[in-house]
């Protein structure tokens, strides 16, 4: 988390921050789950802040899904299902509500 933080706020001390941001979130997986608004509820937390700490997110995911696709390793349910957590991770679930249909 300091180290996402130091590239939106150069020159400044922020574990003091990144210690309030997962406190205020639980875990460094809900920082990162939490939209713009709530991001910058956090003192010192601007909007280009948060929209960085989102884009991070991002990439980081659009980089596992792509390495999972070259594995080719969607092979059981079961590894379908945990590459649809790790790129879905943090959507609202009434988007995954109305986009993803399952049947029981």
């Amino acid at each position: 988390m300091e180290l996402a933080l130091t590239y939106v706020q150069p020159r400044k001390d922020v574990k003091s921050l990144a210690k309030e941001m997962i406190s205020k979130f639980g875990r460094l997986k809900q920082v990162f789950d939490a939209d713009t608004e709530e991001l910058k509820q956090v003192k010192r937390i601007s909007d280009y802040s948060a929209r960085f700490l989102l884009f991070l997110k991002k990439f980081v995911s659009l980089y596992l899904s792509l390495d999972i696709k070259e594995k080719d390793i969607l092979t059981s349910p079961e590894n379908v299902k945990d590459y649809l957590i790790s790129i879905l991770s943090g959507e609202s679930r009434k988007i995954l509500r109305n986009n993803i249909k399952c049947k029981k």
